[in-house]
């Protein structure tokens, strides 16, 4: 049994759409349902809630957790402190407590570009992203939890249309016809990736030893 927190979002949408043409036996959480997507293993579950999920885990008994939860961008995060404390980093160690106390295989932990910056750019964004980042560290080494940290930057594709990152707002002005704005000097490189490329390296990732 696979466990997606995360999955009514952008990246969860598109690993659900994968799981199910793959018959791969998985379960969703998230706060709200999937607006895409109807699938029956799922239940709306506030992920800072400890106890909430310590009863999930022993309901569905998870072999492989793929954590994406989060409140993401930059902005978000800078402008609601409290929400993404909550969310990203008290969500994270409750899932990586209960994936310790119920003895899962694999944990594979969203991260993004943003925390490998932090030091050089830091936003409360990538404060809580680094600190998912350093805990799954700990986990590893303290209690030898298999958990692997995976940094994703600029994703795009299917079921992306709220998303604001600079490569979306791109898209969107190439399909309008309109002057993109960049910011700086122009010359500053950015990495972007297909959401499709994104999920066979979690595929991989997660079927490792």
């Amino acid at each position: 049994m696979i466990l997606i927190t995360g999955s009514s979002g952008f990246i969860g949408t598109n690993l659900v759409k994968h799981l199910i043409h793959k018959k791969i036996n998985f379960y969703g959480v998230d706060i709200k349902k999937n607006n895409y997507i109807n699938f029956k293993n799922f239940s709306r579950l506030d992920l800072s809630k400890q106890e909430k999920i310590k009863k999930l885990f022993k309901k569905i008994k998870p072999q492989i957790v793929i954590h994406l939860a989060a409140v993401s961008g930059v902005n978000m995060c800078n402008q609601n402190n409290n929400l993404a404390y909550k969310n990203n980093v008290q969500a994270t160690f409750n899932v990586l407590m209960a994936s310790k106390e119920f003895k899962c295989k694999k944990v594979l932990i969203a991260s993004s570009f943003a925390a490998e910056k932090f030091y050089t750019n830091p936003s409360f964004y990538a404060y809580t992203k680094k600190t998912c980042e350093d805990m799954s560290k700990m986990f590893k080494n303290n209690y030898n939890l298999k958990v692997s940290v995976l940094r994703f930057s600029n994703v795009y594709g299917a079921y992306s249309l709220h998303k604001s990152s600079a490569i979306h707002q791109m898209m969107r002005c190439l399909k309008k016809n309109k002057l993109f704005k960049i910011h700086g000097t122009g010359k500053q490189l950015r990495d972007f990736i297909y959401v499709e490329d994104l999920l066979k390296k979690i595929n991989k990732i997660y079927k490792k030893n």
